[in-house]
C-alpha cells in the first residue's frame, strides 16, 4: 500500500514541477500531505525529494493562512521578499565589470 501511495505522489508531482514556481510547489506538497493525514508530511518528502521541513512549511501555510475572496497576492505580487535570492555577481565582487571590460 505504502509503494502505491509513494508512486501515486510522485507521478503527479513530477508532472507538475516544472510548472509550479517554489511557492506553489510548497502548496501542493502541503495539501497532498494534509489529504494523506497521518504520516503524510514523510510520504510526501519520500516520494517528492522536497524535505520534510518544506512539506511541513506547506501545511502549517495552508492551515494557518486565512481563505476567501480577495486573499492572497495582487497578481504580479513578488514571489520572494525583496532582497531575497542570490546577489548579482557584480554586487559581491565591484571589480568584476571593470575586469570584464579589460
Amino acid at each position: 500500500m505504502r509503494e502505491q501511495s509513494d508512486e501515486s505522489i510522485r507521478t503527479r508531482y513530477e508532472r507538475l514541477k516544472t510548472r509550479l514556481r517554489e511557492k506553489d510547489r510548497r502548496f501542493w506538497a502541503g495539501a497532498a500531505a494534509i489529504e494523506l493525514g497521518y504520516g503524510g508530511v514523510s510520504a510526501v518528502s519520500r516520494a517528492t525529494g522536497l524535505s520534510a521541513v518544506t512539506v511541513q512549511r506547506g501545511v502549517d501555510e495552508l492551515l494557518l493562512a486565512p481563505v476567501g475572496p480577495g486573499v492572497g497576492p495582487a497578481p504580479g505580487a513578488r514571489q520572494r521578499a525583496q532582497g531575497g535570492g542570490r546577489k548579482a555577481l557584480s554586487v559581491r565582487d565591484p571589480q568584476l565589470n571593470e575586469a570584464l571590460d579589460r
